[in-house]
């Protein structure tokens, strides 16, 4: 939901398509090159406790976010910064949730949910 804001304001401050892909790119690139970083610290920590600092991380950068858009301060470089932090954040989460979910549940547990999000 904060990925579909961010997008709406930059679009919104800026009538600019190309700011726009830009912002969406630095908030995705941080996901791709750490996803294999969240896997080694999800397989070194308590992975409830990462999903926790996480949620929190992410509420907190969404909380900046809409504080600097309802006070009037926002700009695209503080969008794009906290997009680049929220990159940061998704990159552990979604280990963190993948391995989490291995963690709780059955392997046959793991092969329903599949065929349920594939059927979908």
């Amino acid at each position: 939901m904060t990925q579909v804001a961010t997008s709406w304001l930059v679009y919104r401050l800026t009538d600019s398509a190309w700011l726009l892909g830009l912002v969406g790119f630095a908030s995705q690139i941080p996901t791709l090159v750490l996803i294999p970083l969240g896997g080694i610290i999800g397989d070194r920590w308590n992975r409830h406790q990462i999903l926790l600092v996480a949620q929190i991380l992410g509420m907190l950068q969404s909380l900046a976010l809409t504080w600097l858009a309802l006070s009037g301060t926002i700009n695209i470089q503080y969008i794009a910064i906290i997009g680049v932090l929220q990159g940061f954040g998704a990159s552990i989460c979604i280990t963190g949730s993948i391995l989490f979910m291995q963690q709780i549940s059955t392997f046959r547990d793991l092969i329903r949910l599949n065929l349920r999000t594939e059927g979908a």
